[in-house]
């Protein structure tokens, strides 16, 4: 695996894991055991990338998905 290759596996688990946080919000609210699970694997990729001086890529289609999540918990 290449280091490009590796970049776009943390960008692509980082996003996969946002949008699933944001679906345990929305169906089980933010209190809920499960949310509080995905939301704590969120925060490590997250901090993984920032660490590693990762960007978001905004172009991947599951943030679609996430903006549209988030305009329902609006």
């Amino acid at each position: 695996m290449t280091q490009e290759e590796m970049i776009q596996s943390i960008q692509q688990q980082e996003a996969r894991a946002w949008v699933h946080m944001l679906r345990m919000k929305l169906e089980f609210g933010k209190e809920h055991a499960l949310y509080k699970m995905a939301n704590d694997k969120f925060v490590a990729i997250n901090q993984l990338m920032e660490s590693l001086g990762i960007e978001t890529d905004l172009e991947l289609p599951e943030i679609t998905e996430g903006l549209r999540l988030m305009q329902l918990l609006d």
